[in-house]
């Protein structure tokens, strides 16, 4: 067994349930540095991924639509893996090489079974039981022979091969007597030492998850900016091709109370420049026309039950006002970049549809920091 505890590790695994008849294929990602890990399962159809993080001390469990938060402290203790053996809770390991983590604090009480002959390769035979007051199970543990070479070239890497678990249990029933045989086999493949996809331990994006933990803030908008953007309005492009695409540059002066904001589409362009200090909005159309106007309705401005709204704060203008939990860094538009996400409610989506209360993810986007 001196070969299973890896520091990081990425496998798949096909795995049966024979009196269930269930076969469910996972793929695992570990990495003991943090510790944190990943394990995706597909079984009957439908796709489940499970992460936890020592970071945020969270279990999260996310399928298509939803997202589910467990803490790893007290709670963790009514989390339920979906086969048995998925947990170890010191280290925390979820997933099918989780066994593997509970036969290291067991040692001592390993016995070995001679060689065996698993899918045509030949392999040194373990066995591990369990005995408690709802456990009565046996572990055997399959791993490749010293002299069976793998692509990796790594000296003494003793590959795992097989899990087979065989006994009874009562660990999901309310009554202690009531005993559930179990009859797992888990076969490993493509076992690796080390991760060719790190961010395959970052939840997916779009989904939310209310209960989500951040180890890290959002940074602070500073009170002058400017930036460039292009806009890509979905509900426009299904209208016309002409306007769904606009080009913008913002400018922003919090200490002085103005903002300016210009649009360039391929049929015009306009230039507004929003003066709160004296409540008046200039506009220019195609550098053809300039009109001076009362400043209502403008992308800076926020309402508080007056005649004329505020100038919104750093964070307002870039949607950056929500309770944002960190989501790991990403590649955006070939930058690397931290992610935050945000749940916000009762969004606007367009004027002339009303107000449609609903529940949005919103993903915001920073360039990371050199330092």
């Amino acid at each position: 067994m001196a070969g299973c505890r890896l520091r990081m590790r990425g496998a798949r695994y096909q795995k049966y349930m024979r009196d269930r008849q269930i076969t469910a294929l996972a793929t695992e990602y570990y990495d003991a540095s943090s510790p944190r890990g990943k394990v995706d399962v597909l079984a009957a159809g439908n796709k489940l991924s499970i992460f936890y993080n020592n970071d945020t001390n969270q279990i999260l469990e996310v399928n298509s639509t939803t997202c589910q938060a467990w803490d790893t402290d007290e709670s963790m203790y009514d989390y339920e893996p979906m086969f048995y053996g998925w947990l170890n809770k010191v280290p925390i390991v979820i997933g099918p090489s989780a066994p593997l983590w509970y036969a290291q604090d067991h040692r001592n009480e390993i016995r070995s079974l001679g060689e065996a002959l698993v899918r045509d390769i030949k392999c040194e035979k373990f066995s591990l039981d369990i005995l408690g007051k709802r456990d009565n199970v046996t572990i055997y543990y399959y791993f490749a022979i010293k002299d069976w070479t793998t692509p990796y070239q790594i000296a003494k890497l003793r590959v795992p091969v097989r899990i087979e678990i065989s006994g009874k249990t009562s660990q999901e029933s309310k009554d202690a007597e009531d005993w559930m045989p179990i009859n797992q086999v888990t076969d490993f493949a493509y076992f690796r030492t080390t991760i060719d996809n790190w961010l395959a331990f970052q939840p997916p994006i779009g989904i939310g998850c209310p209960l989500r933990k951040s180890y890290r803030s959002i940074p602070d908008i500073p009170p002058k900016f400017s930036y460039s953007a292009e806009v890509y309005d979905i509900l426009k492009a299904e209208e016309s091709e002409i306007s769904d695409v606009e080009f913008q540059k913002v400018w922003y002066d919090s200490n002085h109370s103005i903002a300016r904001l210009d649009k360039f589409t391929r049929l015009r362009y306009t230039s507004e420049l929003y003066d709160f200090n004296t409540g008046v909005t200039y506009s220019n159309l195609n550098d053809e026309t300039c009109t001076i106007q009362p400043l209502r309705n403008s992308f800076f401005e926020g309402y508080d039950g007056k005649l004329m709204g505020h100038l919104k704060e750093p964070g307002e203008v870039l949607n950056l006002d929500g309770k944002f939990y960190y989501m790991g860094k990403r590649l955006i538009r070939g930058i690397w970049a931290d992610s935050y996400e945000s749940i916000q409610t009762d969004v606007v989506f367009m004027k002339k549809f009303g107000k449609i209360g609903s529940n949005c993810v919103f993903l915001a986007g920073l360039l990371r920091s050199r330092c």
